[in-house]
């Protein structure tokens, strides 16, 4: 009786975790449930991040009357007003106007700007002039260990869509990492990206797949005119936001005529071993009295540049792209901790080094 017992107990607990395990999904259904959790995921991110993308609008004096010449974009980084644009989206205004995405159109003053990188940074004012607070100021991330292949979105005002105030948004993934763009405005460090960015999406933001801001959209690589210019092929270029942090608070202090970014006054080209390995930066050229030339330990033609040490970290300085990348991110006044070289088979550590005004001639770095 007691074992026809425990075999009946057995059978129900049996048949209870038979009930309880789910039925096996198909590979298919699988996929189908993950792109409706990631679809999810970024309808959420959306709705966090654009009531901090807002549409800026470039006036300019027609008679007497203003008018809307162009416009562009830009990303709230504070509650209490400041925006971030391109340099490009706000260059010869004789007003800028903004609207957000709850229908308010406010005016904005330049706070600051750094020309040559083409950043720019606006504070929002009320009707009676005063900064405008309470608002939702972007999450910040970072590009540092982002890679090929990471979903980024992008949102903003391509063609005076988001003309309104409410954020157009693409999608895509970060296609490419420190890129450099030489142009009038200089892109060093930037990421390409292949969520669409077209005319009046410059100066927004672009988001990583959490809703964290990772740049400013900026430029975009196209071989066609057309009657609204050049637009998207799939090829864009952010600023990174670890430049625009470095500036940031250079900017506050609204510097006149804008902020100088930072220079050593060398050239340089890439220098491979003999199995073709890039191994350093070769400085081909040292301007007189730059910081190369007037440091405690100066710099000298022919020094491969290894590492640079700055705010106490270490980069690896493998070719002339790395060393202008890592340039590119940091104002006049920075002081570097250390630049390690090669010089004669003899490696040297050298201190002393602070940024100055930089020359448009180190922007072409040689490959």
């Amino acid at each position: 009786m007691r074992l026809h017992r425990l075999i009946s107990w057995a059978g129900i607990l049996a048949a209870a975790t038979t009930l309880a395990e789910p039925p096996a999904i198909s590979p298919e259904e699988r996929i189908l449930r993950e792109a409706e959790s990631f679809q999810e995921q970024i309808v959420r991110v959306v709705s966090t991040v654009r009531p901090s993308s807002v549409t800026i609008f470039n006036l300019v004096k027609q008679g007497n009357a203003l008018v809307a010449r162009s416009g562009g974009s830009g990303v709230i980084l504070s509650t209490d007003g400041h925006v971030l644009t391109n340099e490009h989206v706000i260059k010869d205004a004789a007003k800028l106007e903004v609207a957000m995405l709850d229908g308010r159109k406010v005016t904005a003053t330049v706070e600051g700007h750094v020309p040559e990188y083409d950043i720019a940074l606006l504070q929002l004012r009320d009707d009676k002039g005063k900064p405008l607070t309470g608002l939702k100021a972007a999450a910040l991330g970072n590009t540092t260990g982002m890679k090929s292949g990471d979903w980024v979105i992008a949102t903003g005002n391509p063609f005076f869509l988001g003309a309104s105030g409410r954020a157009v948004v693409t999608l895509g993934v970060v296609s490419g990492l420190n890129r450099i763009v030489p142009g009038e405005f200089f892109y060093g460090n930037c990421l390409q990206h292949d969520a669409e960015i077209n005319p009046g999406n410059s100066g927004g933001p672009l988001w990583d797949d959490q809703g964290r801001l990772v740049g400013i959209n900026g430029k975009i690589s196209s071989r066609g005119g057309g009657s609204v210019g050049p637009s998207s092929s799939g090829v864009g270029f952010t600023i990174p936001v670890e430049q625009v942090q470095n500036y940031y608070k250079q900017m506050l202090l609204g510097a006149a005529g804008g902020i100088q970014p930072g220079d050593l006054g060398i050239t340089v080209e890439t220098v491979r071993d003999d199995k073709g390995k890039e191994i350093g930066a070769k400085i081909t050229e040292v301007r007189a009295g730059s910081p190369a030339a007037t440091g405690k330990s100066p710099l000298q033609v022919g020094d491969v540049i290894e590492c640079v040490s700055l705010k106490f970290q270490s980069t690896t300085i493998r070719n002339a792209t790395d060393y202008t990348n890592l340039l590119s991110l940091w104002p006049v006044g920075t002081k570097l901790d250390s630049i390690q070289v090669r010089r004669e088979k003899a490696l040297r550590v050298l201190t002393g080094f602070v940024l100055a005004a930089a020359s448009k001639e180190t922007k072409e770095a040689k490959k």
